[in-house]
């Protein structure tokens, strides 16, 4: 045996790597041709979670700095902490640098369904399965589990390494090379930076478990001398060296969870939200009882009560469906081999791995593990279907390597893949849409919550006119608004705030207002609350009596980001409030100049006559220090926000954001992966050293 074929046991002619990639790229196409021809997706949290915060990354990037933290949603959040940024993701930050905002979103979902594809063909072809069937398997895999989530960036990049970190698992597994142990360790890092970590804990569960149902054994095609013992331990290894890469984003977000919503299990945070509940299993056998013009998915999974899990979900996360064809070859593949007395370690292996996934994303299992570490920072369990998609995919090549063939014969062959995948590709794309027949040109366009759009907000981000409105005072402007955090996307603060991960503060009742209360008590707490946060304008969905609330109307207004990205033909209502306390304010008469923020820091000039305290209503967070006039001083919490003593005369102030944890999670970051990969590469030439060298006669 050669050094190179011992380290890889399986490699692509050069026709078969054309051949997956045309195919890879070709998919997306037929999925999602309107990215292509330059439109984009909008829906689910895409406006209201991403795409603000995508948006203040690409600002800052193009500005030449490195984003630490978002002041624009609500008081302010560690950007990189809160993680789904992706703001430490190497493609992110050369995506969103280079391109708009939706061409970037849309080039990197494109980007890591082609790397899925190419890694779910490349695990199959690892496991010994022919063309025909890794073909099948990953089309299984990748377009059954995933346009569901097309609106869910993580979605896309956690599937691709997903595969990919299976992928190395196996290679070292089966054959001991050192690159497949390095590169194991460098796409977990890879796959954590991108910031979300459900899908990349789901992979290190895989993994583990694949380790523990001998994974060396997963393939009958490479000699036996080949399975060597004592490889799990290092992969064990791998797993750490990946975590200590992904350093610099682990240690701000586990900083953060102490302070966050996510701190303990409660009425903010329930690891069971996003379940499948037993019944809605059925979609795999039968996804028109769930799918059509006349059916929600989401009222259905409302009534059902049988075996559910007490918490609620949706038809996103419990979304599970890999195609008919390929569930019936699983399936039969699995009975000829059982009853032939055939069954491979292999074939066992991943139907247990299957069964596991299954189990797990009822959510049931979470009584217990909700009290186990990794398990109790989640929601969405329905998430570790994904197991099941790819045991699916796998069990599908396995199962037409075992049954085509035969029963079609050599002549046949090619023209039953052909039939085969294209059923399967007709198949999938039908139940990755939703048919609302009155959404008239969208037919066909409309993907769970999400309806894939010629034209998107996001390209009108330069013809705001509520932007226009507030220039170039914008970074002393705070709006009440609905749609979370929409309004940012203008470069403006904007309350209240939606977040996957986020300071407590943010989960406080007092910060849903009702403006439809006619309690002068309920309208004074509101109003005080409202001063007290530094809101200057409401911009609100219907109007409201200035009578009551202390506010003067100013104008009606249709944004065309705020109402597109809201689905809404009716305009706003902009109303400024009378007396606001502000963003930023004095304790004493005095002048505020020279106001700018920036990624990063805030800093500005007092002129006071007197003694005299400036309050920044910017949340109050580890890691912010403050300099006047070049000094250091401390910083005073008032209560939540951001304060500090004055002399008088003019000053100038500056705040800056440089907390320990990326400081340090940058040294442990490069360290690791200089270490991974000067470690993989004196491996992989000792080895190779050591191979070469002929036996002694």
């Amino acid at each position: 045996m050669t050094p190179d074929s011992s380290c890889n046991p399986w490699i692509p002619s050069p026709r078969e790597a054309l051949l997956a990639l045309s195919l890879a790229i070709g998919l997306t196409f037929c999925f999602w041709w309107p990215f292509w021809l330059g439109g984009g997706p909008i829906g689910g949290d895409l406006y209201s979670y991403y795409m603000p915060q995508k948006a203040v990354l690409a600002e800052a990037l193009e500005q030449g700095e490195y984003p630490l933290w978002n002041n624009r949603a609500g008081f302010g959040y560690p950007l990189v902490a809160e993680s789904q940024t992706g703001a430490l993701y190497p493609p992110s930050l050369i995506l969103y640098r280079v391109f708009d905002l939706n061409t970037a979103y849309v080039v990197s979902q494109l980007l890591h369904y082609v790397i899925a594809f190419l890694a779910a063909w490349g695990v199959a072809r690892q496991l010994g399965i022919s063309t025909a069937g890794a073909a099948l398997a990953a089309l299984s895999f990748v377009y059954g589990w995933l346009p569901a989530r097309i609106c869910l960036e993580w979605a896309a990049i956690g599937a691709a390494y997903y595969a990919v970190i299976i992928w190395c698992a196996l290679g070292w597994l089966q054959t001991g090379c050192p690159r497949s142990l390095g590169a194991l360790a460098i796409a977990i890092g890879l796959d954590l930076l991108a910031g979300h970590f459900h899908l990349a804990f789901i992979a290190l569960l895989t993994v583990a478990l694949l380790t523990v149902l001998r994974g060396e054994y997963l393939t009958s095609h490479l000699p036996a001398a080949t399975l060597l013992s004592g490889r799990r331990g290092w992969i064990v290894l791998a797993m750490g060296a990946g975590l200590l890469i992904a350093a610099v984003q682990l240690l701000p977000t586990w900083e953060l969870k102490q302070l966050s919503q996510r701190d303990s299990v409660g009425a903010n945070f329930n690891p069971g939200y996003g379940h499948i509940p037993p019944p809605y299993l059925t979609e795999l056998v039968a996804p028109w009882l769930w799918h059509g013009a006349d059916m929600d998915a989401d009222i259905a999974l409302g009534q059902l009560q049988l075996g559910r899990y007490p918490a609620a979900t949706n038809k996103v996360e419990a979304h599970l469906y890999g195609g008919l064809l390929p569930l019936l070859l699983a399936v039969a593949g699995l009975v000829s081999a059982f009853q032939s007395g055939q069954l491979s370690r292999g074939m066992l292996a991943w139907t247990i791995l299957g069964l596991c996934g299954l189990l797990l994303a009822t959510g049931w299992p979470l009584i217990v593990l909700q009290h186990v570490p990794g398990f109790n920072f989640f929601t969405g369990p329905g998430r570790y279907g994904i197991m099941t998609a790819m045991a699916l995919g796998i069990l599908a090549g396995y199962g037409w390597d075992r049954l085509v063939p035969t029963l079609l014969g050599k002549q046949l062959l090619m023209p039953g893949l052909l039939l085969a995948f294209l059923f399967t590709l007709g198949d999938l794309w039908a139940v990755s849409r939703e048919y609302v027949l009155t959404s008239g040109p969208y037919v066909g366009r409309q993907v769970f919550y999400t309806t894939l759009l010629d034209e998107v907000p996001a390209r009108h981000l330069g013809s705001s006119p509520v932007a226009r409105r507030f220039q170039p005072d914008s970074a002393t402007i705070r709006l009440y608004a609905p749609g979370a955090n929409i309004p940012s996307l203008m470069g403006l603060s904007a309350l209240p705030v939606y977040l996957g991960l986020g300071p407590t503060i943010y989960y406080s009742e007092d910060l849903q207002i009702d403006f439809d209360t006619d309690s002068p008590t309920e309208i004074e707490t509101a109003s005080r609350h409202l001063r007290e946060w530094g809101v200057t304008h409401l911009f609100l969905q219907s109007r409201i009596d200035t009578s009551r609330w202390p506010v003067d109307f100013v104008a009606e207004v249709t944004d065309p980001v705020v109402n597109a990205a809201m689905a809404r033909r009716e305009p706003f209502f902009l109303y400024a409030l009378r007396d606001p306390l502000g963003r930023i304010r004095l304790s004493q008469p005095g002048t505020l100049e020279q106001i700018r923020f920036t990624a990063n820091s805030v800093r500005m000039v007092v002129d006071s006559p007197t003694p005299n305290q400036v309050t920044l209503a910017d949340l109050n967070y580890p890691g912010w220090t403050v300099r006047v006039d070049g000094q250091p001083r401390e910083m005073l919490a008032a209560p939540h926000f951001r304060a500090v003593d004055l002399p008088a005369g003019r000053h100038e102030v500056h705040w800056q954001f440089q907390p320990w944890t990326i400081r340090l999670g940058t040294c442990v970051s490069i360290g690791s992966l200089l270490l991974v990969v000067a470690g993989a590469w004196i491996a992989f030439r000792r080895r190779r050293c050591q191979l070469s060298v002929p036996p002694e006669p």
